[in-house]
């Protein structure tokens, strides 16, 4: 996709990072002087000048818009990440919720790796926005999960009106149509958001519950993952806090045991007293995840088989 700008801001390379679109860019005006920060990104450029000097434009063209084609679906798995993260930090309140599903993708896939996106190729409406596996060598696990934008900047609002009977049709419509049976069954729905109160899971789970979905020994929690708990484990991981790198089957046997139980903590001990299978998860659960289980744990040499885990999540198809 070419496109033409007076002028390339950080938010729009961040941006072209997380959608990891093929973009060549044509500069015009001021945008002129970001060139050594395009080729330091090494992004594809070419300046109205250059094009306006040229004999045979379309000569000039094809080489800047097939490199644009080959470099960035290559883009590293942390290069988007690290975009998406910084994008988020500095634009929060300007973020769209395709922008926030898509940074929450590029985190959990350079954390995890085993995670996709399906509103990359289907209607959200009708599916759940992706899926994960947390497994390790004698377990598999695989979760929906959804990143929901509510935190309302004008107002406040960190409710989930009009979300429960989606989620129901999301949860649905994937044990229906995946190879969750392949994994043991769903083991649960995780929520990434900026801020939803806890009451929120509980009349989920209830609402779930009275559109008809079980929660049998086959599915495990609703779970809220704040988005500043999952930056927090990424710098964790990226930090290679604990030597996690080397640990990774007990770190996704110890994160989905987290994700899966009740959470010690209690920010509304009046909302979540003695629910079941309503879980939270905060900054202080990761801190004991690697300081209490990881640092007790001895480097491994066999990994989780990932690829194989991937390549089943991106194979499931919709409707």
């Amino acid at each position: 996709m070419p496109l033409l700008f007076d002028d390339v801001s950080k938010d729009v390379v961040d941006c072209m990072f997380v959608y990891n679109e093929p973009v060549a860019l044509f500069l015009t005006g001021n945008s002129i002087r970001h060139k050594k920060r395009l080729e330091k990104d090494d992004i594809p450029y070419i300046t109205f000048g250059e094009l306006v000097d040229s004999e045979r434009s379309s000569d000039l063209l094809k080489p800047v818009l097939e490199d644009s084609i080959d470099k960035f679906p290559s883009r590293s798995v942390k290069q988007k990440a690290d975009a998406g993260i910084d994008l988020y930090k500095r634009k929060k309140e300007d973020l769209t919720d395709d922008d926030y599903e898509r940074i929450v993708q590029a985190v959990l896939k350079e954390i995890l790796f085993t995670s996709v996106l399906y509103e990359e190729d289907v209607s959200g409406v009708e599916v759940p926005d992706g899926a994960l596996t947390l497994s390790w060598k004698d377990s598999e696990n695989i979760y929906v999960w959804d990143a929901k934008f509510v935190d309302n900047w004008e107002n406040g609002e960190t409710k989930l009106s009009g979300e429960h009977h989606k989620i129901k049709n999301h949860l649905d419509t994937f044990q229906r149509e995946s190879d969750a049976d392949e994994f043991g069954g769903l083991a649960g729905f995780i929520i990434f958001s900026p801020q939803v109160k806890l009451s929120n899971l509980k009349t989920l789970k209830q609402r779930l519950e009275e559109r008809g979905f079980r929660f049998d020994s086959e599915f495990g929690a609703v779970c809220h993952f704040p988005m500043i708990s999952l930056l927090y484990l990424h710098e964790l991981v990226d930090q290679n806090h604990q030597d996690v790198k080397s640990k990774q089957n007990s770190f996704r046997k110890h994160l989905h045991r987290l994700i899966a139980h009740a959470s010690n903590h209690a920010h509304e001990p009046e909302e979540i007293e003695d629910l079941d299978r309503v879980t939270d998860v905060s900054k202080e659960d990761i801190d004991k995840l690697f300081d209490y289980h990881l640092s007790a744990a001895r480097k491994e040499f066999e990994e989780p088989n990932k690829e194989r885990y991937l390549r089943n999540l991106e194979s499931t198809i919709f409707g």
